[in-house]
């Protein structure tokens, strides 16, 4: 965690303003989004998502949490809407 810290750090200290501007755009879409899930549903869990993935598999995981693209999807607008905003 300290190194994807440290590697964040550097790339927004390099693109200054616009770079803090997506970062938290983004960190803060997910946040919300996920948030939200609490009380709509359907958002699976990360590590279930890691854990069942399996590249070898014809179905992929589009099957069983197709609900986890529309909440991806949602994602990117609000975090597009931050970013313009």
């Amino acid at each position: 965690m300290g190194t994807v810290g440290v590697a964040f750090g550097f790339i927004s200290w390099c693109t200054k303003v616009t770079g803090v501007i997506v970062y938290t755009s983004l960190i803060g879409s997910y946040l919300i989004v996920r948030a939200s899930a609490w009380y709509i549903g359907g958002f699976p869990n990360e590590w279930t998502l890691r854990n069942v993935y399996n590249p070898d598999t014809s179905r992929g995981i589009w099957s069983e949490y197709w609900k986890f693209y529309i909440y991806l999807v949602i994602i990117v607008i609000i975090a597009a809407i931050g970013i313009v905003i």
